[in-house]
């Protein structure tokens, strides 16, 4: 769960530095911070923007349109207890039930 509160605040700073700015990014990049890069990124241009590309959960290279839904509508969900965050399949679910 700390995890996905960090994702959420993350995302929120980056709403709040397009608001302050008035702008908004194309591409959102979140990185654990045990993440060590040993060679650069490839072009921002070469990226597919129509999804989400990811190394496990150690970075995440997003498309802003889609960075709302990865990192901050699972904490939302999980907290609204009106949902479940199924992270095998990275969306909603139904709240499940402890056996």
């Amino acid at each position: 769960l700390g995890q996905l509160r960090g994702n959420s605040l993350c995302m929120r700073m980056v709403k709040a530095h397009e608001a302050a700015r008035n702008i908004t990014f194309d591409w959102v990049i979140k990185a654990r911070p045990d993440l060590a890069v040993v060679r650069p990124l490839k072009a921002h241009c070469l990226w597919d923007p129509t999804r989400v590309h990811h190394r496990n959960d150690y970075i995440y290279i997003s498309p802003r349109h889609l960075a709302d839904p990865l990192l901050e509508e699972p904490f939302v969900a999980h907290y609204s207890c009106n949902a479940d965050y199924d992270a095998s399949a990275g969306r909603p679910g139904k709240p499940g039930v402890l056996a």
